[in-house]
């Protein structure tokens, strides 16, 4: 279910947001990187699963910025740092949430 759902926001992005998330999914892990990354926590970010996606994400009166990480995923080291910046600097006026695609 949720490969679907993710497979069909893809299908809803421009032509040069999907290249920049399919290149972020060949990153594995940064040179020096563990591979057992884990988001930094945030009290502007709130996590999501399956089960409250819906909610959290799609009926949000505010628009919703998700960040979709793995452990394994390089990319999402590297950009955590942003996205919890972006987190805290627009907290007024979106939510971000994450989703671990693993779990």
């Amino acid at each position: 279910m949720r490969r679907r759902q993710f497979l069909l926001l893809l299908s809803t992005l421009p032509p040069m947001a999907l290249a920049a998330v399919l290149a972020g999914c060949c990153c594995r892990v940064p040179q020096g990187g563990s591979g057992g990354y884990t988001p930094t926590a945030s009290p502007f970010i709130v996590a999501v699963s399956d089960d409250d996606f819906t909610r959290t994400v799609l009926e949000n009166d505010k628009p919703v910025l998700v960040d979709f990480w793995a452990p394994w995923c390089g990319w999402c080291e590297v950009i955590d740092p942003g996205v919890v910046a972006v987190a805290e600097e627009f907290r007024d006026r979106i939510q971000v949430a994450r989703l671990n695609v693993d779990a």
